[in-house]
């Protein structure tokens, strides 16, 4: 009995055994968690079902968190199809600006080339609020291709910005590392890579990625992902420790060359960021000040709004590019014909292979 309460207290810090954040510690951060129904779709694949987020306020965690699982049970869904037509669903090109049609199944979870998943996705009340959210979910996933695969990033000082989400990893762990990765500018896209104190987390490593016109919101934005995704990757880690687990997000962990890399990153030059933009503009001038400054060799950008029945109240955009990675960056479904490589970062296959796998996903 001693032995166990001695445990509780070594690791309540690192939150491992799913107690509250208000259990020990009044913490200003709030953890929802959504379990909605969920079903089975014509060729027997379930849909998820089980969706979490952190927010500062309560009923913005909550609401974040059914987005979530709503989001991912329209990916089984998919658009509407055409009609007269199984195989199509009708698309608006916000780039080329047309109506186009785009195949179903590129609107939904895709396990085969062009790989699908989440990436490029969003939900929200406000139609154009949701599409300018999948837009930047897209950049993001595609810019964190750009800073593993190519290093193509700055390391920006972190002691200039302020951020609850900040506080309380300095206070669990070692280190804070940000990064800022410009090729979508003015959309500042930011990855956190958490350095993890052995003390409190049986992490090495937790990893957070945003994107705002606005460095600080976006800085805020990853640490928050770094939060959420580093308590769930503890949760999931302590419960599968005995047992094989071959995701990547774990067992990332342990590779020393993965690590090795990461400390490349993390031992970049600092430098002082002083480009910065607020700009007070409606979700239509935001997509329209993003799409304008895209580069060139972005060819399409085709929106769909996925079906789903749970909340007629919620509109769920999902943007697919021929041009970029409608998936996470893990090796195994890298394209590197598509054009953000062959256009713009032009990363060989044999300088490719010998990058570790991307656990920043």
């Amino acid at each position: 009995m001693v032995w166990k309460e001695k445990m509780i207290f070594e690791i309540s810090k690192g939150d491992r055994y799913g107690f509250t954040n208000k259990k020990f510690i009044n913490k200003k951060l709030y953890q929802a968690k959504s379990l909605i129904g969920t079903f089975v779709d014509k060729d027997g694949y379930m849909a998820p079902y089980h969706c979490g987020a952190v927010s500062e306020e309560k009923g913005l965690s909550v609401k974040k968190a059914f987005s979530e699982s709503i989001e991912r049970r329209a990916l089984m869904k998919g658009a509407k199809e055409l009609k007269g037509d199984g195989t199509k669903s009708i698309v608006y090109d916000i780039l080329r600006k047309e109506v186009q049609t785009l195949p179903i199944e590129y609107t939904k979870y895709r396990e085969t080339p062009p790989h699908i998943d989440t990436t490029g996705t969003a939900t929200h009340s406000n139609g154009k609020i949701a599409v300018f959210n999948a837009v930047s979910e897209l950049l993001e996933k595609n810019s964190v291709f750009l800073l593993w695969y190519g290093k193509d990033t700055k390391k920006i000082k972190h002691n200039q910005f302020s951020s609850i989400y900040k506080d309380y990893l300095l206070f669990e762990n070692s280190g804070i590392h940000l990064f800022l990765q410009s090729t979508f500018f003015p959309l500042f896209i930011v990855v956190a890579i958490i350095k993890c104190d052995p003390r409190y987390s049986l992490l090495k490593y937790k990893f957070g990625v945003g994107s705002s016109f606005n460095l600080d919101e976006a800085i805020n934005k990853a640490l928050s992902e770094a939060y959420f995704l580093g308590k769930y990757n503890e949760h999931v880690y302590f419960f599968n420790k005995y047992q094989e687990y071959d995701d990547i997000a774990l067992t990332f962990q342990f590779e020393e060359e993965t690590q090795n890399y990461i400390e490349d990153f993390i031992h970049l030059e600092e430098t002082s960021s002083t480009i910065y933009t607020n700009f007070d503009l409606s979700a239509k001038e935001k997509l329209g000040y993003v799409v304008n400054n895209l580069p060139k060799w972005i060819k399409d950008l085709k929106v769909s709004i996925l079906l789903q029945s749970v909340d007629n109240n919620l509109i769920i955009a999902k943007v697919y590019s021929e041009s970029l990675y409608t998936h996470i960056p893990i090796k195994k479904y890298i394209d590197l014909n598509k054009d953000i490589n062959k256009k713009y970062l032009k990363l060989k296959e044999e300088d490719f292979s010998i990058v570790p796998d991307c656990p920043i996903i």
